[in-house]
This record gives structure tokens, sequence and C-alpha cells, in this order.
């Protein structure tokens, strides 16, 4: 859903008092100019904003994101749809390359759009337009150099949880959380399956996994198969 060029820049949306947010300020205001005024048939990669955002190396690059994430959660604020759609598109790009980005920034980015482990134990927010399944990917290429800490697999665990028996781009955040988990579990851990508890279906596929001898060998297999 494009932004349209009759919707304003508020001024709010660009004042967040991250260090990335003022730094990154200058670059944003080009680009969500740019992203306003750009035809539909105008590709993102054609903006010259982007395109010097492009030219920067990778910790330049992740500061941009970390400062997009804060903007989005402004707009969202203000209330602010269309940008932030449009901005979405713009992380989800940079979130298809190579960031410097550390653990601590992506729990930031997931602040940044509501997802908490204490905020998911109550509901799972509206995910609309965050490249949820791009983090992820990104988290695991950074879980295969260094342990995840608690915290992140806390809230991991959560948005397993949540996303237990749901469809579509749900179930596919569902089994990278639980690919993630088994991976912080040990290459040699049985595969983690969890189901929705309020599904007559999950209930009994909860009985038929509690009842699995973990020692046997095939108990992986059907694991899998789940």
């Amino acid at each position: 859903m494009p932004a349209t060029k009759t919707d304003p820049i508020r001024p709010k949306i660009l004042e967040d008092a991250s260090p990335e947010a003022a730094e990154i300020k200058p670059i944003l205001t080009k680009l969500l100019s740019q992203l306003l005024a750009k035809n539909y048939g105008t590709k993102l990669s054609e903006l010259p904003a982007y395109q010097a955002i492009r030219a920067q190396d990778a910790a330049y690059q992740g500061r941009v994101a970390l400062a997009l994430g804060a903007t989005i959660n402004q707009a969202e604020s203000e209330h602010s749809s269309p940008l932030r759609w449009e901005m979405g598109e713009v992380l989800a790009a940079l979130l298809r390359t190579s960031l410097a980005l550390t653990e601590a920034d992506y729990l930031r980015l997931f602040t940044y759009y509501g997802l908490t482990a204490a905020g998911l134990e109550k509901s799972l927010p509206n995910l609309f337009a965050f490249p949820l399944s791009l983090i992820l990917s990104q988290l695991a290429k950074l879980a295969k150099r260094a342990p995840l800490s608690e915290p992140m697999l806390a809230l991991l665990r959560q948005l397993r949880d949540r996303t237990a028996g749901q469809p579509g781009d749900l179930l596919k955040i569902h089994l990278k959380t639980q690919e993630l988990l088994s991976q912080a579990a040990g290459d040699d851990a049985l595969p983690i399956v969890v189901f929705a508890m309020d599904d007559p279906l999950g209930q009994a596929l909860r009985q038929f996994v509690a009842s699995l001898d973990r020692t046997d060998t095939r108990t992986a297999a059907w694991l899998g198969l789940l």
C-alpha cells in the first residue's frame, strides 16, 4: 500500500530520541520526500537517497535500519500509516542485505513493533508491514556465530507459542522460531513443536508428542514431520 502524493510528512515521526535517528535524520528526510514523490512504477533502488544509503558500509546501513524502526514506531503513534508502509518496505530491502547489527539491535527492532516477551504473554500485535521473517533469518545467521541471550530466547519462545496453529505467514514465523530455538538447544536436540491449546487437533497432537519416548531414535523423525 504505497503512500499517495497527498500524504504529509508529519515532523514528529522524525523526532525519535535515539542516536541513530538523530544521525540519520537528514538522509531519512530526503528518503521520505522521494518516497512520497515517486511514481508507482519507480523502484526503490532508483531513488537517490536510497542509493546513497546503499553506497555506505554495513555499519551505516545497520544504523539506518534502526533509525527506520524508530521512525516507523513514531509514524504509528502519529497515525501515518501509508508512510509506515513505505518505510517498512525500505527496512525490508535493507534486511535482505548484510547489516552490522547486534542481538541488542534486533531486540530494539522488535520493541519498535511492540514485540516484547512480556507483551507477547498477553497478545500478538499486528505484524502487518513488519519484516519479521527477514529479521528471524538475520538472527539465524547471528546465532551461528554466538549463542543467543536469554532475553532473545524468551521473546522467541513467546513468539513461537503465539503463532502456534496459525496459517500462512504466521505459520512460517512459527516454524522459523522453532528452528531457532532448536538450534539454541544444540544440534542434537529434538525438534520443538508447539500446538494451539484451543484447537482439538492441537490438543490431540500435544498429547501424542507427550507420549513419545524421547530416547527412541525414531522420535526425531516424528517430531520433524509435525
